[in-house]
């Protein structure tokens, strides 16, 4: 009996001491990994090349790219609550159907999810910018300033065009639109960080002088999914539409067409089933057949594509047949009388 305490007391003290082993390791293995940086984050001393200013700026690209930017729902949300019939949602995800509705709920996740897209690509066109020394070629650093002010114009004309009351609505002056943040955030100062909201003048002038800056600097030919010159002025005709400045928006569009680089898609169908780009396409951010398409995850591909054996997507999204054999006609109307021309 005494032989089983005495080996009961050791087995206990070896257990305790190799608890102790064991707890002083994960220990140290924690401190070490909590002393790592999350590297989703962004510190000036990380950026120390031209590479690194390129690789913030392709990182913009890939958010546009992304099913909460022009990947979906830059396209579709407008499209929902723009709806009067022409475009039916008739799938489960309740978040989309209070656009359709036109009864947004404060805690929509769609909502969210383009606030903290368009302000994180904000975030890299400020970053960018702000780190443009870096770049030592002077023609490409005139072109990836070009590209920064592009990528901020055009997040901000999405943003208050989704959360605030239309240019049309008059009132600019005080109506509000969003927050305008003009330089990059590396460490988050609640103090200065948390701005309120500007008004809907002040972001479109924003808006204006960072696509008018972009214009001016970026080349006619900027390469494959990359801003150019004219998808600059694409983009301001539609802002000086919004402010009923005909006149400007004519002078855009005029330079982009009598450019000749740009036509009508003939017939009408090759704008879209191809691979590759249109000669319609301005400005175009490629999407392979895995991005924001299929049956399971988000995209425009998605919604609007019908089910198997017809199409490759979920039909979530269904436009009104009426509307879509009228927009046919119009297109192949205007096709026949630009061949006529």
């Amino acid at each position: 009996m005494q032989e089983n305490n005495n080996l009961k007391k050791q087995t206990m003290k070896r257990t305790i001491f190799y608890i102790v082993i064991i707890s002083a390791l994960i220990t140290t293995s924690c401190d070490k990994k909590l002393d790592v940086l999350p590297q989703n984050s962004i510190t000036p001393d990380q950026i120390k090349t031209p590479e690194d200013v390129k690789a913030v700026l392709a990182g913009a690209y890939k958010l546009y790219q992304g099913p909460a930017a022009f990947g979906e729902q830059f396209t579709l949300i407008p499209d929902l609550l723009a709806s009067e019939n022409q475009v039916d949602w008739v799938g489960t995800f309740t978040e989309y159907r209070q656009f359709q509705n036109k009864e947004q709920l404060r805690d929509n996740g769609i909502a969210t999810g383009i606030w903290e897209n368009t302000y994180a690509i904000i975030l890299d066109a400020n970053t960018v910018l702000d780190k443009i020394s870096l770049i030592t070629d002077e023609d490409e650093k005139t072109t990836i300033t070009g590209e920064a002010e592009f990528m901020r114009g055009v997040a901000y004309f999405e943003l208050v065009n989704l959360y605030a009351q239309p240019y049309s609505a008059g009132n600019v002056t005080s109506n509000l639109g969003v927050p305008l943040v003009l330089s990059p955030v590396y460490e988050y100062d609640s103090t200065k960080d948390k701005p309120s909201r500007a008004t809907v003048d002040d972001i479109y002038k924003q808006v204006l002088s960072d696509l008018t800056d972009a214009a001016a600097k970026l080349p006619e030919d900027n390469g494959t999914d990359r801003a150019n010159k004219y998808a600059a002025e694409a983009f301001l005709a539609r802002v000086y539409m919004n402010m009923a400045d005909y006149e400007n928006a004519a002078t855009m569009a005029n330079d982009i067409i009598s450019s000749g680089i740009y036509s009508l898609a003939s017939p009408y169908d090759k704008a879209f089933n191809i691979d590759g780009y249109s000669p319609e396409d301005i400005f175009a951010i490629a999407q392979t057949n895995q991005s924001n398409a299929g049956t399971s995850n988000n995209g425009l591909t998605t919604f609007y594509s019908p089910q198997a054996p017809d199409g490759v997507g979920r039909g979530d999204a269904q436009v009104d047949p009426d509307t879509l054999l009228f927009l046919m006609t119009r297109t192949m109307q205007g096709e026949a009388f630009l061949l006529m021309a």
